[in-house]
């Protein structure tokens, strides 16, 4: 059945991950059940049935219970002894308290960059791509022409409020390598070509100085945007407009503009002296051709455009240009999240399936225990103990194990934060401490509630009916 139900949860898996991660996931169609995937799942289901079927057996008092038979008593009070079970409920605890504590902590960070303010809106706007399919390229000047007369009619749309001539920020940046004159420093920030009405179209502040112009575009005005990151690493105080950059052409660029930072879940940026940056990725931004084949548009709420729609708006223009891409920026935002996305999910399944098989070994322990204690907990009840003072009593009684439980998981995660401290010192911060509480409480109500439960069905009987049947 463990098997069964195993294949039945893996070929789920397969079938989610194949109608929603196809366009990011390799060859995640041939994910498929087959004779090896059945052969390994049984060759492991026997090896853990096998397991714990000896060490099940270890556990047994044979000398204890043959002695028990002996004197004609049935002796399953003796099959386990108390400490046994004390040290599965500390070990059921402990691994729980771990588990669930780490994977509270992964999805904690993955909701956290999920729900990070980014810098800019996605909201309705999209953005598109052209292809050229033909062998007679067009002059500058005539792709100039193209592209103004294919921003007008799309602007004529009216679906359309606003567009720009460039790609999305979430379309990625590359890396331009940037000497300061002053100092002949070095940097290599991120780098993207814009126009005059990329900021205010995805709505990145411009915090001083000035933006572009259709005229400095067209002119190829050598002056160039920063962000605020940027901005600092150039000069403590931010104070640089006016700066000057080398590229290594005669020409340096003028910096006109500083505008807010954005962030983006895919950063993972390292300086040019190979330090990693986690503040804040630099960023500059420079004008960009008039014969750019990229463009955003803004669309009116609750409007949309087709790929046909504009397949035939391009050729009523030039036949030679084609779409390549269209794609909604909230598509682009999902598809960039995809990491954090994945780890909340997993996380979180893994979370529940930790803490629901903790609660089974649990439940499985104390009602043991609890049978054991069937003739003791109906003599209390015949000589006048409260429902009460028997919850009392089992909780007492394994509290110490539990409280265990919960040091030796302490012990595992300090000497795990010890051993790897560099590696964890991102993940593992004071900030975790609530964190770390709220599991504590997790584990502390479902130990409460496995030494309730079992316990239930002996008093809300008659003590007669525990006298009787009690083995």
């Amino acid at each position: 059945m463990s098997i069964i139900l195993a294949l039945v949860i893996a070929k789920s898996g397969f079938y989610l991950m194949q109608q929603y991660l196809e366009t990011i996931l390799p060859r995640v169609n041939e994910l498929t059940l087959n004779p090896i995937t059945f052969g390994c799942a049984a060759l492991i289901t026997l090896i853990f049935a096998l397991f714990f079927a000896k060490l099940s057996t270890r556990m047994i008092n044979y000398h204890a219970l043959n002695s028990t038979l002996q004197s004609s008593g049935k002796g399953s009070g003796l099959q386990v002894s108390k400490k046994t079970r004390q040290v599965l409920i500390a070990s059921q605890v402990a691994l729980a308290t771990v588990l669930v504590f780490a994977n509270f902590g992964l999805l904690k960070g993955a909701v956290k960059s999920i729900n990070a303010p980014i810098g800019f809106v996605t909201e309705n706007i999209s953005t598109l791509t052209l292809n050229f399919s033909s062998t007679d390229f067009p002059s500058h000047a005539e792709s100039v022409q193209i592209m103004a007369e294919i921003m007008e009619k799309l602007s004529a749309l009216p679906q359309v409020e606003s567009i720009a001539q460039g790609s999305s920020p979430l379309s990625g940046f590359y890396v331009r390598a940037l000497i300061n004159i002053d100092n002949n420093e070095r940097s290599t920030p991120y780098s993207k070509g814009v126009d005059h009405r990329y900021f205010s179209l995805i709505e990145q502040q411009v915090l001083q100085g000035d933006n572009f112009t259709n005229v400095g575009r067209r002119d190829g005005a050598n002056v160039i945007i920063v962000n605020q990151t940027f901005a600092k690493q150039l000069k403590a105080n931010g104070d640089v407009l006016g700066m000057q950059l080398s590229t290594g052409s005669p020409d340096p660029l003028k910096i006109i503009g500083i505008v807010k930072d954005i962030t983006i879940a895919s950063d993972s940026y390292t300086g040019f002296d190979n330090t990693f940056l986690s503040s804040g990725v630099p960023r500059v931004y420079l004008p960009n051709g008039l014969g750019g084949r990229s463009f955003m548009l803004k669309l009116k709420s609750g409007q949309s455009v087709s790929r046909q729609q504009l397949g035939k708006l391009l050729a009523e223009v030039d036949t030679r240009y084609s779409v390549f891409s269209f794609n909604s920026a909230n598509d682009l935002l999902t598809k960039s999240l995809f990491t954090e996305i994945t780890t909340a999910v997993t996380t979180a399944a893994l979370a529940f399936i930790t803490f629901f098989l903790a609660g089974i070994g649990l439940y499985g322990i104390l009602s043991y225990s609890t049978q054991m204690r069937r003739l003791e907990l109906g003599t209390r009840m015949a000589v006048g103990a409260k429902r009460l003072d028997l919850i009392l009593l089992i909780i007492k009684d394994n509290v110490k194990p539990i409280i265990a439980g919960v040091l030796f998981s302490l012990v595992i995660l300090l000497s795990v934060y010890f051993f790897f401290s560099v590696e964890l010192s991102t993940y593992i911060t004071l900030q975790l401490a609530p964190l770390f509480v709220a599991t504590l409480l997790l584990i502390s109500t479902l130990s409460l509630l496995a030494c309730y439960l079992p316990l239930r069905r002996f008093i809300n009987s008659p003590a007669i009916s525990n006298l009787q049947g009690s083995e």
